[in-house]
């Protein structure tokens, strides 16, 4: 059967798009709030599997309804920072990418992120440093964890799993520090 042209599900100019591409926004909407915590693993499938079964954009619409409006990501998906026989510091405000790469050698990179923004849900900096330095400093209110290895070197995280208490403990935003030091020392701290 092909598919029957319904209202954009997602607020736009009032265009409209056939049933299958509304299906995959709603599927998207989602998942971005399944990634912000907003959506149990259960509530999300059960979701997911009533977006295929409906039928036309109320059904779409009814899946939707009750979900809190949760700001969309203009963070870039990668990105990546290199300091070789050198040294590199970035600071201020700045988008931070879903997954940030740092590559060190014989180098020195500084990152303070207390100003930058984060999306909502996991975003990664996966660290690759050798005979270097590596300092991350954190802003309060993101949860932070860290998995990362060391080599004659160390990998150390001076931050408590989430950083701050109360509401600001409940942050939709994670950033996950992995990776490997060798001969180096990667220190993150807010």
């Amino acid at each position: 059967m092909p598919d029957l042209p319904i209202k954009r599900v997602v607020p736009s100019a009032g265009a409209v798009v056939p049933l299958g591409e509304a299906r995959e926004r709603v599927v998207t909407l989602l998942s971005h709030h399944f990634a912000a915590g907003a959506l149990t693993m259960e509530e999300f499938e059960r979701r997911v599997s009533s977006v295929y079964g409906a039928t036309g954009s109320a059904a779409l619409d009814n899946l939707i309804a009750d979900l809190p409006v949760i700001a969309t990501s203009t963070a870039p998906a990668e990105g990546k920072l290199s300091a070789i026989l050198s040294h590199t510091a970035r600071h201020g405000t700045m988008v931070v990418p879903r997954h940030l790469k740092l590559v060190v050698f014989m180098g020195n990179v500084e990152l303070d992120l207390r100003d930058a923004t984060f999306a909502p849900g996991v975003s990664e900096i996966e660290v690759s440093a050798m005979l270097g330095n590596v300092e991350i400093t954190m802003p309060p209110g993101v949860r932070v964890e860290c998995t990362g290895n060391a080599f004659l070197g160390s990998f150390e995280s001076r931050l408590r799993t989430t950083q701050s208490s109360g509401a600001a403990a409940a942050s939709d935003t994670i950033v996950r520090v992995l990776g490997r030091a060798t001969l180096s020392s990667v220190d993150i701290h807010g």
